[in-house]
Protein backbone atom coordinates (compact mmCIF):
# COMPACT_ATOMS: atom_id res chain seq x y z
CA UNK A 1 0.00 0.00 0.00
CA UNK A 2 1.20 3.11 -1.48
CA UNK A 3 1.51 6.18 1.82
CA UNK A 4 0.03 9.58 1.00
CA UNK A 5 0.46 12.01 3.36
CA UNK A 6 -2.72 13.91 1.29
CA UNK A 7 -5.04 11.37 1.70
CA UNK A 8 -4.75 10.59 5.31
CA UNK A 9 -5.65 14.72 6.11
CA UNK A 10 -2.12 15.24 6.94
CA UNK A 11 -0.91 18.53 5.39
CA UNK A 12 1.92 19.00 2.50
CA UNK A 13 5.52 20.58 3.23
CA UNK A 14 5.34 24.32 3.23
CA UNK A 15 7.68 27.32 2.14
CA UNK A 16 10.00 28.09 5.22
CA UNK A 17 9.53 31.72 4.22
CA UNK A 18 6.18 32.09 2.84
CA UNK A 19 4.39 29.32 4.09
CA UNK A 20 3.06 28.41 0.75
CA UNK A 21 2.81 24.40 -0.20
CA UNK A 22 5.17 23.17 -2.33
CA UNK A 23 7.13 20.18 -2.19
CA UNK A 24 10.78 22.28 -1.10
CA UNK A 25 11.60 23.16 1.98
CA UNK A 26 11.58 26.73 0.14
CA UNK A 27 9.61 27.55 -2.87
CA UNK A 28 11.39 28.98 -6.08
CA UNK A 29 10.03 32.18 -5.70
CA UNK A 30 11.52 32.42 -2.40
CA UNK A 31 14.78 30.47 -3.06
CA UNK A 32 15.10 33.16 -6.25
CA UNK A 33 15.19 35.94 -4.16
CA UNK A 34 17.86 34.91 -1.95
CA UNK A 35 20.38 33.22 -4.48
CA UNK A 36 21.96 34.40 -7.35
CA UNK A 37 20.11 32.64 -10.04
CA UNK A 38 22.85 33.41 -12.70
CA UNK A 39 26.32 35.14 -12.57
CA UNK A 40 27.94 36.64 -15.58
CA UNK A 41 31.01 38.56 -16.49
CA UNK A 42 30.79 42.13 -16.86
CA UNK A 43 32.66 41.87 -20.15
CA UNK A 44 31.69 39.55 -22.87
CA UNK A 45 34.84 38.92 -25.18
CA UNK A 46 35.07 38.62 -28.60
CA UNK A 47 37.83 37.53 -30.98
CA UNK A 48 37.10 38.20 -34.96
CA UNK A 49 39.60 38.15 -37.67
CA UNK A 50 39.79 41.51 -38.86
CA UNK A 51 40.20 40.05 -42.54
CA UNK A 52 37.38 37.27 -42.98
CA UNK A 53 35.40 37.99 -40.46
CA UNK A 54 35.58 34.69 -38.34
CA UNK A 55 34.92 34.65 -35.02
CA UNK A 56 37.39 32.35 -32.40
CA UNK A 57 35.27 30.07 -30.46
CA UNK A 58 36.25 26.26 -29.69
CA UNK A 59 38.11 27.49 -33.16
CA UNK A 60 38.01 29.59 -35.66
CA UNK A 61 34.36 29.78 -37.25
CA UNK A 62 32.30 31.21 -40.05
CA UNK A 63 29.41 32.61 -37.64
CA UNK A 64 27.21 35.35 -37.49
CA UNK A 65 27.87 38.31 -34.44
CA UNK A 66 24.83 36.94 -32.37
CA UNK A 67 25.73 33.11 -32.65
CA UNK A 68 29.33 34.18 -31.31
CA UNK A 69 28.03 36.04 -28.41
CA UNK A 70 25.47 33.66 -27.43
CA UNK A 71 28.56 31.38 -27.42
CA UNK A 72 30.88 33.25 -24.92
CA UNK A 73 28.22 34.13 -23.11
CA UNK A 74 27.19 30.65 -21.89
CA UNK A 75 30.91 29.31 -22.05
CA UNK A 76 31.44 32.04 -19.28
CA UNK A 77 27.49 32.02 -17.53
CA UNK A 78 27.17 30.35 -14.19
CA UNK A 79 23.24 29.23 -13.70
CA UNK A 80 22.57 27.36 -10.49
CA UNK A 81 21.64 23.87 -10.59
CA UNK A 82 18.53 23.47 -10.37
CA UNK A 83 17.48 26.56 -12.92
CA UNK A 84 15.50 25.33 -16.22
CA UNK A 85 16.96 27.39 -18.80
CA UNK A 86 14.03 27.74 -21.35
CA UNK A 87 14.65 30.47 -23.50
CA UNK A 88 16.68 33.92 -24.57
CA UNK A 89 17.57 37.11 -25.90
CA UNK A 90 20.12 39.19 -26.53
CA UNK A 91 19.12 43.14 -26.91
CA UNK A 92 22.50 45.06 -28.59
CA UNK A 93 23.23 48.64 -28.28
CA UNK A 94 26.26 49.58 -29.51
CA UNK A 95 29.05 48.06 -27.01
CA UNK A 96 26.68 46.79 -24.45
CA UNK A 97 24.01 44.15 -24.02
CA UNK A 98 20.96 43.36 -21.77
CA UNK A 99 20.72 39.47 -21.70
CA UNK A 100 17.15 38.16 -21.19
CA UNK A 101 16.48 34.74 -19.77
CA UNK A 102 13.57 33.14 -19.30
CA UNK A 103 13.62 29.01 -16.97
CA UNK A 104 11.75 27.92 -14.36
CA UNK A 105 12.97 27.35 -10.74
CA UNK A 106 11.83 24.61 -8.72
CA UNK A 107 8.55 25.05 -10.95
CA UNK A 108 8.66 28.73 -10.52
CA UNK A 109 8.34 30.88 -13.91
CA UNK A 110 11.02 32.72 -13.84
CA UNK A 111 12.41 36.06 -16.51
CA UNK A 112 15.91 37.40 -15.42
CA UNK A 113 18.00 40.29 -16.81
CA UNK A 114 21.33 41.18 -17.05
CA UNK A 115 23.99 43.76 -18.39
CA UNK A 116 27.06 43.59 -19.85
CA UNK A 117 29.62 45.27 -21.56
CA UNK A 118 30.88 43.33 -25.24
CA UNK A 119 34.52 44.15 -26.21
CA UNK A 120 35.83 42.79 -29.46
CA UNK A 121 39.61 42.29 -30.23
CA UNK A 122 40.42 42.00 -33.77
CA UNK A 123 43.08 40.10 -35.08
CA UNK A 124 44.48 38.03 -37.71
CA UNK A 125 43.29 34.66 -38.18
CA UNK A 126 45.75 31.58 -38.80
CA UNK A 127 43.99 30.83 -42.10
CA UNK A 128 44.21 34.34 -43.50
CA UNK A 129 47.67 34.72 -41.85
CA UNK A 130 48.95 31.58 -43.89
CA UNK A 131 47.11 32.73 -47.01
CA UNK A 132 48.43 36.18 -47.50
CA UNK A 133 51.61 34.92 -46.58
CA UNK A 134 51.58 32.51 -50.25
CA UNK A 135 51.30 29.22 -48.03
CA UNK A 136 50.45 26.23 -50.08
CA UNK A 137 50.71 22.42 -49.34
CA UNK A 138 49.93 21.39 -52.72
CA UNK A 139 49.09 22.20 -56.26
CA UNK A 140 46.61 20.79 -59.03
CA UNK A 141 47.96 21.64 -62.49
CA UNK A 142 45.07 20.83 -65.24
CA UNK A 143 46.67 20.31 -68.67
CA UNK A 144 45.11 18.28 -71.63
CA UNK A 145 46.10 15.81 -74.06
CA UNK A 146 46.56 17.77 -77.90
CA UNK A 147 44.25 21.05 -77.26
CA UNK A 148 43.83 23.85 -74.73
CA UNK A 149 41.89 24.05 -71.44
CA UNK A 150 38.33 25.91 -72.15
CA UNK A 151 36.84 28.17 -70.31
CA UNK A 152 33.74 26.18 -69.44
CA UNK A 153 35.80 23.32 -68.18
CA UNK A 154 38.47 26.36 -65.45
CA UNK A 155 34.71 27.26 -64.32
CA UNK A 156 33.29 24.00 -63.93
CA UNK A 157 36.69 23.20 -61.93
CA UNK A 158 36.40 26.45 -59.84
CA UNK A 159 33.39 26.40 -59.19
CA UNK A 160 33.61 22.34 -57.85
CA UNK A 161 36.72 24.10 -55.44
CA UNK A 162 34.64 26.79 -54.08
CA UNK A 163 31.80 23.88 -53.41
CA UNK A 164 34.28 22.27 -51.09
CA UNK A 165 36.00 25.32 -49.03
CA UNK A 166 32.99 25.54 -48.27
CA UNK A 167 32.13 22.88 -46.44
CA UNK A 168 35.50 22.85 -44.97
CA UNK A 169 35.23 26.58 -43.77
CA UNK A 170 36.23 25.01 -40.44
CA UNK A 171 39.37 24.45 -41.84
CA UNK A 172 42.32 26.62 -41.30
CA UNK A 173 44.46 25.44 -44.67
CA UNK A 174 40.51 25.20 -46.81
CA UNK A 175 41.92 27.94 -48.91
CA UNK A 176 43.32 28.79 -52.88
CA UNK A 177 46.63 30.62 -52.27
CA UNK A 178 46.60 31.60 -56.24
CA UNK A 179 45.76 30.43 -59.60
CA UNK A 180 48.21 30.93 -62.65
CA UNK A 181 47.01 30.61 -65.86
CA UNK A 182 49.68 29.17 -68.61
CA UNK A 183 50.18 28.00 -72.20
CA UNK A 184 49.80 24.66 -71.07
CA UNK A 185 46.67 24.98 -68.56
CA UNK A 186 46.13 26.07 -65.19
CA UNK A 187 47.91 25.80 -61.84
CA UNK A 188 46.33 26.04 -58.59
CA UNK A 189 47.65 26.80 -55.40
CA UNK A 190 45.56 25.02 -52.28
CA UNK A 191 46.33 25.87 -48.56
CA UNK A 192 46.58 21.95 -47.87
CA UNK A 193 46.98 18.60 -49.06
CA UNK A 194 43.99 16.49 -48.69
CA UNK A 195 41.94 19.02 -49.86
CA UNK A 196 43.86 18.90 -53.01
CA UNK A 197 44.05 15.18 -53.52
CA UNK A 198 40.23 15.39 -53.13
CA UNK A 199 39.65 17.85 -55.30
CA UNK A 200 42.17 15.97 -58.01
CA UNK A 201 40.08 12.93 -57.67
CA UNK A 202 36.75 14.65 -58.10
CA UNK A 203 38.06 16.73 -61.01
CA UNK A 204 39.71 13.64 -62.80
CA UNK A 205 36.17 11.70 -62.46
CA UNK A 206 34.15 14.13 -63.60
CA UNK A 207 36.47 15.01 -67.02
CA UNK A 208 37.50 11.23 -67.53
CA UNK A 209 40.94 12.25 -67.24
CA UNK A 210 44.54 10.70 -66.03
CA UNK A 211 45.99 11.80 -62.81
CA UNK A 212 49.69 11.84 -61.76
CA UNK A 213 50.72 12.36 -57.99
CA UNK A 214 54.24 13.55 -56.79
CA UNK A 215 56.08 15.54 -53.82
CA UNK A 216 59.24 17.12 -53.20
CA UNK A 217 60.63 17.99 -49.66
CA UNK A 218 59.77 21.33 -49.14
CA UNK A 219 61.38 22.12 -45.39
CA UNK A 220 61.35 19.89 -41.95
CA UNK A 221 59.14 20.62 -38.96
CA UNK A 222 60.26 19.01 -35.40
CA UNK A 223 63.19 16.86 -37.23
CA UNK A 224 60.25 15.46 -39.83
CA UNK A 225 60.19 16.28 -43.60
CA UNK A 226 57.55 18.21 -44.84
CA UNK A 227 56.11 18.10 -48.55
CA UNK A 228 54.37 19.23 -51.07
CA UNK A 229 52.25 17.65 -53.57
CA UNK A 230 51.67 18.19 -56.83
CA UNK A 231 48.79 16.82 -58.52
CA UNK A 232 48.87 16.59 -62.88
CA UNK A 233 45.50 16.12 -64.19
CA UNK A 234 45.25 15.73 -67.72
CA UNK A 235 41.94 15.87 -69.55
CA UNK A 236 41.47 14.10 -72.85
CA UNK A 237 41.79 15.09 -76.22
CA UNK A 238 38.51 14.27 -76.75
CA UNK A 239 34.91 16.11 -75.47
CA UNK A 240 31.22 14.80 -75.50
CA UNK A 241 29.77 15.20 -78.78
CA UNK A 242 32.77 14.76 -80.38
CA UNK A 243 33.81 12.15 -83.18
CA UNK A 244 36.43 9.31 -82.47
CA UNK A 245 38.05 6.21 -83.57
CA UNK A 246 38.80 3.23 -81.16
CA UNK A 247 40.18 -0.06 -82.21
CA UNK A 248 38.16 0.40 -85.83
CA UNK A 249 35.23 1.64 -84.64
CA UNK A 250 33.88 5.01 -84.91
CA UNK A 251 31.78 6.39 -82.39
CA UNK A 252 30.13 9.66 -81.39
CA UNK A 253 31.76 10.48 -77.59
CA UNK A 254 28.32 10.70 -75.19
CA UNK A 255 29.95 10.55 -71.39
CA UNK A 256 33.33 11.40 -71.00
CA UNK A 257 32.99 10.69 -67.22
CA UNK A 258 32.32 7.24 -68.02
CA UNK A 259 34.33 7.37 -71.33
CA UNK A 260 31.76 5.59 -73.04
CA UNK A 261 30.79 6.35 -76.96
CA UNK A 262 27.92 5.33 -79.17
CA UNK A 263 28.80 3.77 -82.49
CA UNK A 264 27.65 5.81 -85.67
CA UNK A 265 27.15 2.37 -87.49
CA UNK A 266 24.22 1.04 -85.18
CA UNK A 267 24.08 3.41 -81.85
CA UNK A 268 25.85 0.88 -79.73
CA UNK A 269 27.32 2.35 -76.61
CA UNK A 270 31.07 1.11 -76.43
CA UNK A 271 33.98 1.95 -74.03
CA UNK A 272 36.40 4.13 -75.08
CA UNK A 273 40.53 2.37 -74.50
CA UNK A 274 42.59 4.35 -76.78
CA UNK A 275 40.28 7.04 -78.50
CA UNK A 276 41.62 9.14 -81.63
CA UNK A 277 40.35 12.26 -82.33
CA UNK A 278 37.94 12.74 -86.01
CA UNK A 279 36.05 15.56 -85.27
CA UNK A 280 35.11 17.64 -83.13
CA UNK A 281 31.01 18.54 -82.18
CA UNK A 282 31.52 21.60 -84.15
CA UNK A 283 32.83 20.45 -87.27
CA UNK A 284 30.12 18.32 -88.02
CA UNK A 285 27.83 19.06 -90.81
CA UNK A 286 24.28 19.36 -90.48
CA UNK A 287 22.33 17.70 -94.36
CA UNK A 288 19.54 16.27 -94.80
CA UNK A 289 18.41 12.55 -96.93
CA UNK A 290 17.41 13.29 -100.48
CA UNK A 291 16.92 9.30 -101.49
CA UNK A 292 17.89 5.99 -99.89
CA UNK A 293 17.71 2.11 -100.05
CA UNK A 294 18.95 -0.57 -97.89
CA UNK A 295 22.70 0.35 -97.93
CA UNK A 296 22.74 3.43 -99.03
CA UNK A 297 21.79 7.60 -98.63
CA UNK A 298 21.97 10.32 -100.81
CA UNK A 299 22.21 13.15 -98.81
CA UNK A 300 23.85 17.09 -100.19
CA UNK A 301 27.01 17.69 -99.27
CA UNK A 302 27.11 20.79 -97.71
CA UNK A 303 30.26 22.00 -99.40
CA UNK A 304 29.85 21.55 -102.62
CA UNK A 305 25.89 21.35 -102.35
CA UNK A 306 25.99 18.12 -104.49
CA UNK A 307 24.06 15.29 -104.09
CA UNK A 308 26.50 12.57 -102.76
CA UNK A 309 25.45 8.79 -102.16
CA UNK A 310 27.10 7.06 -99.02
CA UNK A 311 26.84 3.64 -96.90
CA UNK A 312 23.97 4.18 -94.95
CA UNK A 313 24.21 3.25 -90.87
CA UNK A 314 21.96 0.52 -89.42
CA UNK A 315 19.59 2.51 -88.34
CA UNK A 316 16.38 4.23 -89.25
CA UNK A 317 16.24 6.91 -91.80
CA UNK A 318 12.88 8.80 -94.22
CA UNK A 319 13.73 11.13 -97.01
CA UNK A 320 13.63 14.51 -95.83
CA UNK A 321 15.38 13.32 -92.26
CA UNK A 322 18.18 15.39 -90.52
CA UNK A 323 21.49 13.32 -90.93
CA UNK A 324 24.55 14.60 -90.25
CA UNK A 325 27.95 14.23 -91.88
CA UNK A 326 32.01 13.93 -91.25
CA UNK A 327 34.87 13.53 -93.32
CA UNK A 328 37.20 10.96 -92.45
CA UNK A 329 39.75 9.32 -94.35
CA UNK A 330 38.34 11.05 -97.90
CA UNK A 331 35.23 9.42 -96.72
CA UNK A 332 31.63 11.25 -96.10
CA UNK A 333 30.48 9.47 -93.04
CA UNK A 334 26.58 9.40 -91.89
CA UNK A 335 25.36 10.24 -88.18
CA UNK A 336 22.14 9.60 -86.64
CA UNK A 337 20.99 12.69 -85.45
CA UNK A 338 19.86 10.97 -82.20
CA UNK A 339 23.34 10.34 -81.88
CA UNK A 340 24.16 14.13 -81.60
CA UNK A 341 23.46 15.76 -78.00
Amino acid sequence: MIYNPLSSGMSAMKCAMCGKETEYSICGECLSKRIEVIQIPNVIELTECSVCGNFRLDRWKSVDFYDALSHQFFRNALFYEEFELRNFEFEINEDRCLVKLWGDLRGHALKLEKEAKIRIKRVVCEKCSRQSGGYYESIIQIRANKRKIREEEIKFIIDMIKSLLERESDNPRAFVTKIETKREGVDIYLGDKKIGEKISRSVAKSFGAEIKESKKIAGKRDGKDLYRFTYLIKFPEYLKGDVVEDNGVIAVVSNVEKKKALSIKNGKSINLKSPKLIARREDIFESYVVNLDDKTLEVIDPESYKVITIEKPEMEFSVGDKVYLVRYEDKVLAIHPSLIS
